[in-house]
């Protein structure tokens, strides 16, 4: 004992020789240092069992008892001679000496690693809520820059276009060079608008936040198909309406998986199903391509990479909504799945009280002015836009028999003013402030199946023409297009009729 105790006062690990009823016979510096006691308290009569508190002081007892049989280990909780609180890991071996045995411990100061671990695991979790923010922070950006995009400079080139248009038409110029060179302006403008939208597209899809994840879903696989050659079959059945943050995620994942699809898989289809399970909605993006693990994956040329920040970063940001996101192999290619809670439907803010407050107005024929001429056409203007206002009003206001009535620039004034001026014909944008345009056409039909809707708007993504039809719109017409247009489908939807704008209507079912 003498020679093993000169060689284990010196060790950098504690060492500690009790018997089964936990008295201390031997204790080398390191043990006492890490229980906080001196050294010459380890006489006969110390016990190693009162420095545990309960219930730690049990659970080493047991761990103890064990020892007597074969190797035996813990971590346990002891309180030092300062009141300060450790944790030890300890491995035992019982040896028997001059007819008694003998446990030998071996201990280890294990706080500092373990204070350390959870420091650890704290700073991923703050890195892990910070990749999420930041995916949503980019997100929000996107919408901000495709708002600017659409509201800014898309609205500003749809009046020059409509300006323009309108002094090739109309402008009598003898001079047929001056008279081209407007058309050819007007037709550049129409070029550089689709570019615009197109980039402000990209970065939010406008149809996402008016129509759903399915709509954009639909839209954004078409798009993808034309530019990557693959084939992307889309099965989505009608998906309930998320949060914008529960949407825009699983529309973000949509984006990612394809882009993989594209770079590493190899695979000429894609297949995008969304369906609602266990209170979930999931979709899923599957090819026939390689397939690839998350970690390292090969790009076409067969060089290995490592995904981007991409999937990672979906990952937790679902999980920050309290979704997943799965990786499966396929045989062939893989899967990807992402899921999250279905919350309660959205619902687009609404007065309370004001659904009582409309009116429902029955038909009414148009009414006659003193000496028998007709009354002009009374049509109101629902577009938060003052440039795009008062384009459409120089258009309409060289037509004697069209008549505007009011203006609205958000889509709970348009519904206002729809119930308190009774006009015969709304001009309605989809995208309006505090309502979008197909929630206020819906409240304005269910009040009054009379007045005619006429949608006006720089969109032309699919889906747009049946969503507008299911809200008892009548016709569709693109800003580009107003010069030519506007005023042939006022006339065609007074007169009965139905009027989508050629160009925009073949677009949409190309």
């Amino acid at each position: 004992m003498e020679f093993f105790g000169m060689l284990a006062d010196g060790m950098s690990i504690g060492i500690l020789a009790t018997d089964l009823q936990g008295a201390i016979h031997y204790a080398n510096q390191t043990f006492c240092d890490i229980l906080g006691i001196p050294i010459f308290s380890t006489a006969d009569g110390a016990n190693i069992l009162h420095r545990f508190p309960s219930p730690s002081r049990e659970a080493f007892a047991r761990t103890l008892a064990k020892a007597a049989i074969g190797p035996s280990k813990g971590r346990f909780e002891i309180t030092s001679s300062d009141g300060s609180e450790h944790t030890i890991r300890l491995a035992m071996q019982s040896i028997r000496q001059r007819g008694r045995v003998l446990v030998w411990i071996v201990a280890r100061d294990v706080t500092e690693m373990i204070e350390t671990r959870q420091a650890l695991h704290e700073t991923e979790a703050s890195l892990h809520s910070l990749s999420g923010r930041l995916l949503q922070i980019q997100d929000e950006e996107r919408r901000r820059m495709a708002r600017e995009l659409h509201d800014i400079t898309g609205q500003k080139l749809a009046v020059l276009i409509m300006s323009l248009s309108q002094l090739a038409r109309h402008g009598g110029l003898e001079d047929a060079g001056v008279d081209r060179t407007l058309t050819e302006a007007a037709d550049l403008l129409r070029e550089v608008d689709e570019e615009v939208r197109t980039l402000s597209y990209l970065l939010h899809p406008p149809m996402l936040d008016e129509l759903g994840l399915g709509a954009a879903l639909h839209w954004y696989a078409e798009g993808f198909a034309r530019r990557s050659s693959i084939s992307v079959d889309v099965d989505i059945a009608d998906l309930p309406r998320l949060s914008r943050e529960k949407e825009t995620a699983l529309f973000r994942v949509v984006q990612e998986a394809l882009t993989n699809v594209l770079r590493h898989s190899s695979s000429k289809t894609a297949r995008i199903r969304g369906v609602v399970e266990d209170d979930a909605l999931r979709v899923y993006v599957e090819d026939s391509g390689r397939g690839f693990r998350e970690e390292t994956v090969s790009d076409n040329t067969g060089r290995k990479v490592t995904l981007g920040v991409g999937i990672r970063g979906m990952r937790e940001r679902l999980q920050q909504l309290g979704g997943a996101l799965q990786i499966q192999p396929l045989a062939p290619g893989t899967q990807v799945c992402a899921s999250v809670p279905i919350g309660e439907e959205i619902e687009q803010a609404w007065p309370e009280g004001m659904e009582t407050a409309i009116p429902k107005k029955a038909p009414s024929q148009r009414q006659n002015l003193p000496g028998g001429s007709a009354a002009p056409w009374r049509i109101l203007v629902a577009e938060d836009h003052e440039v795009v206002r008062r384009g459409i009003q120089a258009l309409i206001e060289v037509e004697p028999d069209l008549d505007i009535c009011g203006e609205a620039v958000d889509g709970i004034e348009t519904v206002n003013k729809a119930r308190q001026l009774q006009p015969d014909l709304i001009i309605l944008d989809l995208t309006l402030p505090e309502m979008g345009g197909l929630t206020a056409a819906r409240k304005i039909r269910e009040a009054n199946a009379d007045v005619k809707i006429l949608v006006f708007t720089n969109h032309s993504y699919p889906m747009v023409q049946p969503m507008i039809n299911n809200v008892g719109c009548n016709g569709y017409i693109h800003k580009s297009h107003a010069a030519s247009d506007l005023i042939r489908g006022i006339r065609a939807l007074m007169n009965g009729e139905t009027f989508f704008n050629p160009d925009v209507a073949s677009s949409l079912s190309a």
